[in-house]
This record gives C-alpha cells, sequence and structure tokens, in this order.
C-alpha cells in the first residue's frame, strides 16, 4: 500500500512540474486580458443585472463583506464584479430608468488623508478606466435613494450589507416611504455569478498556474533546517512575481505536527527530516481565486 501511495505521489508531482513548466513556457503566467475586454465584461454584466432587476435602482456598496485575511484593502465581491474598481467609501448606483445609468459615488480624501495614504484616483483617471456615466460625492448619493423611493421605485441592495440595509431603512422611515420598496438584488447576483464570462475563466486559469508555479517553487526549495515562514515567503514571491499582488486568503505552510491543524497560521517552526509538509494555498487574479492544497 505505502509503495502504491508513493507511486501516486510521484505520478502527481511530476504531472504537476510538467505543467507548471507548460503554463510558463507558453506565457500563461503573464497573460493579460486586455483593459478592452474587461471593460466590455463589466459592461455586460452591469446591463444583464439592470435588465434582471427590471425598474428600480440598484445600490452596492465597496466596504462589505470578508477581506480573505489579505492585509490590503478589498472591496466587496460584488461591487467589484460590477466596476473592477476598489476603493474604500465608495457607492455604485445602477438605475437603467436614468440618462447616467451607471453612476460612481466616492468619498474624496481630505488633506490629512492623502499624506498618510496618498491621493485617491482623480474623477479623469477614473473616467479613463472604470468609465462610468457620471462621478459624484458620497453625500450625494443619499437625494438618488429619497427620489427612488418618492417616485414609488423599488430600491435593490445586497441585504447581507446589514448598516447599508439599516440606514436605507432607517431613511425611508424618515420620509414615509414603503419599506416594502426595499428589496434583496443578493439572488440575482448570485445566479449571474455562477456562469463565469471568458475574462473570468481567463483570470482562474491565470491564478491556478501562479498557484501551481508557486507550489512548485516550495517544493523544491523546501528541506530540513528551513523554517515555515521561508518556505511561505517563497510562495508570496511567486505571486508577486507574476503580477498577483496579494494571496486569496492567509497562507498555510504547517510541518510536522502542525500539519494537522485545520487553520494553522503561525507558519513559524523549523521543519525536521522526515517531516510531512502541509501547505494550502492560493492567489487571486483580478479577484478571481485559486486554491491549492
Amino acid at each position: 500500500m505505502k509503495n502504491i501511495l508513493i507511486a501516486l505521489f510521484v505520478i502527481c508531482f511530476t504531472t504537476g512540474c510538467d505543467k507548471g513548466q507548460t503554463a510558463l513556457q507558453n506565457n500563461t503566467l503573464t497573460s493579460k486580458i486586455t483593459e478592452a475586454g474587461r471593460l466590455k465584461a463589466l459592461a455586460a454584466r452591469r446591463h444583464h443585472l439592470m435588465n434582471k432587476a427590471g425598474k428600480g435602482m440598484i445600490i452596492l456598496r465597496s466596504d462589505y463583506g470578508y477581506n480573505g485575511g489579505r492585509h490590503e484593502f478589498r472591496s466587496a465581491g460584488n461591487f467589484y464584479y460590477l466596476t473592477g474598481f476598489a476603493q474604500p467609501g465608495s457607492l455604485l448606483i445602477l438605475d437603467p430608468e436614468s440618462k447616467t445609468p451607471y453612476s460612481l459615488f466616492i468619498t474624496e480624501k481630505a488633506t490629512g488623508g492623502i499624506i498618510y495614504s496618498g491621493e485617491a484616483p482623480g474623477k479623469d483617471y477614473l473616467k479613463a478606466t472604470v468609465q462610468p456615466d457620471t462621478i459624484l460625492s458620497l453625500e450625494k448619493s443619499d437625494k438618488f435613494i429619497e427620489d427612488c423611493f418618492r417616485e414609488g421605485k423599488p430600491v435593490y441592495i445586497d441585504f447581507t450589507d446589514t448598516r447599508l440595509k439599516a440606514f436605507i431603512l432607517e431613511m425611508a422611515d424618515k420620509i414615509k416611504a414603503d419599506t416594502r420598496l426595499l428589496r434583496n438584488i443578493a439572488p440575482e447576483l448570485h445566479e449571474m455569478r455562477v456562469i463565469k464570462d471568458p475574462v473570468e475563466t481567463t483570470d482562474i486559469r491565470k491564478a491556478v498556474d501562479i498557484t501551481g508555479e508557486a507550489f512548485l517553487n516550495a517544493c523544491s526549495l523546501s528541506h530540513p533546517g528551513v523554517y515555515e515562514y521561508e518556505t511561505e515567503a517563497i510562495i508570496e514571491y511567486t505571486f508577486r512575481k507574476f503580477g498577483s499582488p496579494m494571496p486569496a486568503f492567509q497562507s498555510i505552510v504547517g510541518s510536522g505536527p502542525n500539519g494537522v491543524i485545520l487553520h494553522y497560521s503561525e507558519n513559524n517552526r523549523q521543519m525536521l527530516n522526515g517531516d510531512l509538509l502541509l501547505m494550502d494555498i492560493g492567489t487571486e487574479v483580478d479577484y478571481r481565486c485559486s486554491d491549492i492544497t
């Protein structure tokens, strides 16, 4: 039985090496989707969602949901799926009956914020790269929502964004609007996102290839005496080398007794001769993720 398992591992590892080398030779690790292609896919998603919702206004915030254990800001997945934009304090409004059906509301940084973390992308840059029909300050979004309620039109949000839901219900109560007009857009979004478009499948394939390359690099450079964090550093260096700025989740690199801890994260043990090394790793490309254990 032991010999069979060893043989299977050698076959799988050899196959993985071949695929990793092929991916590198074919430049799948460094390939990029054109900006025009990505913008076209984003526009198609927004159009499709507005058709599904029909009459009414769709509102999504950038600041809600799980961030995947990343070290940097990560926009809410549904917000990014429709905008390709990642900036804190942003709001998306889609209204098919408006002259500007795709509106983006942003928080403008004060001087202190600019000194601390740099300037946010300007409106001219956003018009060229995100291509909303209009860009306004975040505080102006309240009037759009109030007007929608007063016209008796539905307001669609993702109900898992409990903060936005509570805020809009309070607003509706203040202006004596029918709270039944507030509806959940999440089921329609979930249904859309089950089927991946060509841009998404390309991103997923690239994320998997990068993670596979990181796994091969970790295998080739791990040996007794190396610390788990050194292997983690090799993995995440490979992610960044091929254009993925962050892991999809916190890397698990557990040797010896740490390999049986489901969400081990310290990654600080020195590996000994004969240890089994368990790695649960994955990177992301434009918010599309991979996961290899």
